[in-house]
């Protein structure tokens, strides 16, 4: 019947197979059995009772070592430095290890190093059936070190298994999204959730909806969500929710001493929160800059200040509010003052006012109607290492400007 249970989980009917598993366990306490109450509540985001599974397996089961690799995952989430530190020797996997050294020590960089000489190997898993499935795994891991570097992320790279590559890509492109300064993401991210809710994938659904919130600046959510994975035991999720409250809220911010010393990914998150909201003086790593772009985005949004992206397609925010005029031709008139100053926008009249028999008329009045917006930040930096800068900009102007940054990148 393992088999069944199998094709169960490919699906991530958590709460199926988590009764279905759990009634096999009480009738015989088995490994197997065990493994599928473990991937269950793993789906489901049940880091307090993952922990219970394996003290009993410690006390009553036959190899005490042999979910080391499960143990890594639980004492992350428990922020439990030792014991993780212990379970990652234990697991000897140093796929594992490379996912630990990007999401919780905070070192991207040097967990991509490690991923890319695997992949130049036949480093071999017991565990991993097949060398596809290994490949999937690395691909996987390496994307998300990726996201959090900042630079330019090829979801379609991700080898191909099972329908959990589909998966894996839809989450991804969402969170991406969100790094990257795309807010127009609605109806995808309903469609991830209604799926993920379809199939128990709680835990999956929990951290995509910690992201959405924060950009969002729903505060509501974030308590709520910070409180649900303090009930799981999942101690790290729930101290990232507490400091992402931090930046929404007048409260007192979490205190420092209860984030892990050796947890660079938070400790990178809380500097980030005194950043913005005191106005400290902090630059994130370099392989962390695309959670410093998130912050960025979140904090303008929060604080309802202004910026002209060119995140997909060109917009003006003030804060999480985009501005319209009359005629777009006046956001595109910012673009080229921004990207190529005064001399460059009329110079390039033609392309801003295609069309109309006095553009110089044109472009006074689209600066009177400009106001202060003529002096905003741009994302431009962000959008040039993500590479959707103007991706979805067709029309000659757009072209241009696309051109003249990959001839000369430009400041802004």
């Amino acid at each position: 019947m393992a088999d069944i249970l199998l094709e169960t989980l490919k699906d991530n009917r958590a709460y199926a197979v988590f009764e279905e598993a759990k009634r096999r366990l009480d009738r015989h306490f088995s490994s197997t059995n065990l493994y599928y109450v473990l991937e269950a509540l793993a789906s489901m985001g049940d880091v307090r009772r993952q922990a219970e599974y394996i003290r009993m397996w410690k006390e009553r089961g036959t190899d005490p070592d042999a979910f080391a690799s499960a143990e890594v995952y639980i004492y992350q989430s428990m922020c439990l430095s030792n014991d993780l530190k212990d379970a990652l020797r234990r697991a000897n996997n140093r796929i594992i290890t490379a996912d630990m050294v990007a999401t919780y020590y905070g070192k991207p960089s040097t967990a991509v190093r490690i991923l890319r000489d695997i992949k130049e190997t036949d480093y071999r898993v017991r565990s991993y059936k097949s060398r596809e499935f290994r490949d999937f795994i690395v691909d996987t891991v390496l994307t998300r070190a990726y996201l959090y570097m900042g630079g330019k992320v090829e979801l379609s790279s991700l080898k191909r298994y099972y329908e959990l590559s589909e998966e894996v890509v839809e989450l991804y492109s969402l969170i991406l999204k969100f790094m990257s300064g795309e807010f127009d993401y609605g109806d995808m991210a309903e469609g991830v959730l209604k799926r993920a809710f379809s199939k128990g994938a709680k835990g999956a659904i929990l951290n995509l909806m910690r992201y959405k919130a924060f950009v969002e600046l729903d505060v509501f959510k974030l308590e709520l969500l910070k409180h649900t994975f303090t009930s799981l035991g999942d101690t790290y999720s729930a101290i990232l929710s507490e400091i992402y409250l931090d930046l929404l809220t007048d409260k007192e911010p979490i205190d420092p001493s209860r984030i892990p010393e050796k947890c660079g990914f938070l400790r990178t998150q809380y500097l980030l929160m005194r950043k913005y909201r005191f106005g400290e003086d902090y630059r994130p790593p370099e392989d962390m800059r695309g959670i410093g772009d998130m912050w960025w985005y979140a904090h303008r949004r929060h604080r309802g200040l202004p910026y002209l992206s060119f995140a997909g397609k060109l917009r003006l925010y003030d804060g999480a509010k985009e501005v319209r005029f009359r005629t777009r031709r006046v956001v595109i008139a910012l673009a080229f003052l921004k990207l190529l100053g005064r001399e460059g926008l009329e110079k390039n009249l033609n392309l801003v006012f295609p069309k109309v028999k006095n553009p110089k008329r044109r472009l006074y009045q689209a600066l009177s109607q400009l106001g202060r917006y003529r002096y905003v930040p741009t994302d431009l930096r962000i959008t040039l290492r993500r590479g959707n800068f103007l991706r979805d900009e067709v029309e000659p102007w757009a072209e241009f400007l696309k051109a003249k940054v990959l001839e000369s990148p430009l400041k802004g």
